[in-house]
């Protein structure tokens, strides 16, 4: 491949709100990216998981595919290679198995068991043939988290590096189980040859524009601070909650000149920002 083309990205990824036993859960799915000109994918993840001896006792196991059906329908088969994992920053027994459609990753020692509480698994591995070419553009069809998860995801991000700082151009992301068309997942940073997603909660999202509406007659910062003890109160995996907002208080409109039947305009300029950050144990 030569120059990197403009890049069509579509990703998948898995923010699943399962109900699990114990508290067993994924807090946080980082995937770093690096495509290579060859067209094959050097990828980092990074995933925080609680452990509570329910499910996860020796380690985890990440599932991997290696036969799927492309976006276009045509069957997709690509190599894959393991090289390497860590549990808390320090070298962990690993093995690959063979399964339907894909490849295994096992983590864990089996003869010792994984201490209860939060631990964080690092695996390193290599697929090729992951990235299409088209007269326009390259494309990157990715499933960032894969679905074979048994636990629920809290939040998962993904970060692409180009092997050229080439613009992004179209660009989609799909969350929930396999098959699944939500898309609760947004850019949050985008610069030539880089972009990187991440998962919203539905819920928080929720909490916000709720909230909102009920307190849109105090203060910003009191509705801020309100919108904030929500969140806090319906998470408890959330330990802090940092919200900021635009001050910008709206003048009545210019009635002979107004579009539609607005009666208030806000103005153009802010007139300041408004920070709020409220710590669990400041509540209640």
């Amino acid at each position: 491949m030569g120059a990197f083309r403009r890049a069509w990205l579509a990703l998948l990824l898995a923010a699943l709100p399962a109900a699990a036993q114990a508290d067993e859960r994924i807090l946080h799915f980082w995937s770093d990216i690096q495509v290579q000109r060859d067209a094959s994918v050097e990828v980092t993840e990074t995933i925080d998981v609680r452990a509570e001896h329910d499910r996860i006792n020796h380690g985890i196991f990440r599932d991997f595919p290696t036969r799927y059906q492309g976006r276009l329908g045509r069957q997709v088969h690509i190599d894959f290679t393991f090289e390497g994992a860590t549990l808390d920053g320090m070298p962990v027994p690993a093995s690959t198995e063979v399964i339907n459609h894909g490849v295994r990753i096992k983590l864990g020692d089996p003869d010792k068991y994984v201490e209860e509480g939060e631990h964080r698994y690092v695996i390193r591995y290599r697929a090729t043939r992951e990235l299409g070419f088209f007269p326009q553009y390259d494309e990157l069809y990715w499933n960032v988290t894969g679905t074979g998860w048994i636990f629920p995801i809290d939040v998962a991000e993904a970060r692409i590096h180009l092997p050229a700082p080439a613009k992004f151009g179209q660009r989609a992301a799909y969350t929930g189980a396999e098959g699944s068309t939500a898309s609760n997942a947004e850019v949050i940073e985008e610069k030539p040859g880089e972009i990187a997603f991440a998962t919203f909660r539905q819920g928080v999202r929720a909490a916000i524009l709720e909230t909102f509406v009920w307190h849109a007659a105090h203060s910003l910062q009191r509705t801020l601070s309100n919108i904030a003890d929500v969140i806090l109160e319906t998470y408890a995996e959330i330990g802090s909650v940092a919200l900021t907002a635009e001050e910008r208080p709206y003048r009545p409109a210019d009635l002979l000149a107004a579009d539609g039947d607005q009666l208030y305009v806000a103005r153009e300029e802010p007139l300041g920002i408004v920070e709020v950050t409220v710590e669990r144990s400041a509540l209640g």
